[in-house]
């Protein structure tokens, strides 16, 4: 039987909960106001929205987890720094055209956002603004002028499409460029299967493919002369790069935990591998180290346990830094020109290799460019070197230790006289560095 009082209880609560849907949430956020109606968050006003420091400061923090949708009225300017973090069931959000900034980490974590219109009036979304979204897909219009690192952290992006129009950006195939083409910025992290660069592009920026954990394949066009730091970090599906010898530099931590990458063919113009390169690639089984690479960083191939063949085309052993940290040198072969085993041999870390030797022809351009004249040779050196602006001379003994240049006695142009008097009787190796790259040359001391 009902009793009077379970009615009288039972109504009270349906009142109380239709009072507090019908009063909401409300309050204030800088110039602007805001109100939290039936999981619907409108902020209203003129001026811009505060930037926050921390997620807790902003004022409808506590209610984060009840936004499913965000309506901000035109008057207000911009939206702050963190103002809607980790609004889990955030669904849909209106930006009017009054709008110009989207602050850093302005959605981050929203992680049922799957649409987003950026309105015409908007000129900068800044780093990490929908980090940890689910957006699929993005348009930026034309009046954007500042978009690098918006949608960084975005694994469900496979698309980010720029209006003509825009006069700062560009995109191909989903993947935004500079307006010209010539640096790849950023390629959006769901992007999968194979991709390859335009042929206007000249760099591919700091971090360009980090996290791209579904790219397979990735041909880089001949003219990239820059490969920036953490370029292809963590793209743990990656098979293969194709980079062009066009490459001079390639950033630190460029291809760490690309746990697929089995091989690699560095460019013929790369001096320097830097630091952690390849750290953490552990399906890595062989690489080739171009004969211009003269120093190898620190971790460079850190635990790249399955590293079974190493390839070191420069006659003088490159300098290293604790390079090959967890590697098992014992089980790795290193191949190296066969005038210079003895030279490996005697270098530090490359002696722990089981050390091969191999014909390698070590000219790097135009073998007939260069004559050193008379081969072997009791004191006086002669070289003729056509077509070529010479930058620098260097000569090394078959250990690699570099030897003081004796006295030039005659240089004009391309013809250099260079009196060896001093060094001992024995093999070295002359290396003319010059605008259009490297020519390294056997010479006998008698």
């Amino acid at each position: 039987m009902i009793t009077m009082k379970r009615i009288t209880t039972t109504l009270l609560i349906a009142t109380v909960l239709s009072m507090a849907s019908a009063f909401a949430q409300s309050g204030s956020t800088g110039p602007l106001k805001w109100v939290l109606r039936n999981n619907t968050l409108t902020i209203s006003g003129d001026g811009d929205m505060p930037d926050y420091a921390q997620a807790i400061s902003v004022p409808w923090w506590q209610y984060k987890e009840s936004i499913h949708s965000i309506v901000i009225e035109i008057g207000v300017k911009s939206i702050g720094e963190i103002a809607f973090s980790n609004c889990v069931n955030l669904t849909s959000v209106t930006i009017p055209n009054t709008v110009t900034r989207i602050g850093s980490m302005a959605f981050n974590g929203c992680k049922n956002l799957t649409s987003i219109n950026i309105p015409i009036s908007v000129i900068s979304i800044k780093d990490f603004a929908f980090s940890g979204s689910s957006l699929s897909s993005i348009n930026i219009p034309r009046s954007v002028t500042d978009i690098e690192r918006a949608f960084f952290g975005c694994h469900s992006l496979i698309s980010i499409d720029v209006e003509d129009e825009n006069n700062t950006y560009a995109s191909d195939q989903g993947v935004l460029y500079n307006k010209d083409k010539t640096t790849l910025l950023f390629c959006p992290q769901g992007k999968a299967g194979a991709y390859v660069t335009p042929n206007s592009v000249i760099s591919i920026k700091n971090e360009a493919f980090y996290g791209c954990r579904n790219l397979t394949l990735v041909t880089i066009t001949n003219g990239v002369t820059n490969i920036g730091y953490n370029a292809f970090f963590s793209c743990t599906n990656l098979t293969s790069v194709a980079i062009p010898n066009s490459v001079a530099t390639i950033g630190s931590h460029a291809f760490s935990m690309c746990s697929n990458l089995a091989s690699i063919h560095l460019p013929g113009n790369l001096t320097h591998i830097a630091p952690l390169t390849f750290g953490l690639s552990t399906n890595l089984a062989s690489v080739t180290i171009p004969r211009s690479v003269t120093s190898i960083g620190f971790a460079a191939f850190h635990a790249c346990t399955s590293l079974t063949s190493i390839t070191s085309l420069n006659p003088v052993p490159p300098i290293v830094d604790v390079s090959f940290p967890e590697v098992d040198k014992n089980a790795c072969t290193l191949y190296v020109p066969i005038e210079s085993v003895l030279a490996y041999k005697n270098a530090d870390e490359w002696k722990e290799f089981n050390i091969q030797g191999i014909e390698v022809d070590i000219e790097i351009i135009d073998a007939d460019a260069l004559k050193i004249y008379p081969n072997p040779t009791t004191g006086e050196l002669q070289f003729a070197i056509s077509d070529y602006s010479i930058s620098n001379i260097e000569i090394f003994d078959v250990y690699g230790r570099i030897q003081k240049i004796g006295h030039i006695s005659y240089i004009e142009k391309s013809h250099i006289v260079l009196d060896i008097a001093h060094l001992q009787t024995g093999i070295y190796f002359i290396k003319i560095t010059t605008k259009q790259g490297e020519i390294i040359k056997k010479i006998i001391k008698q």
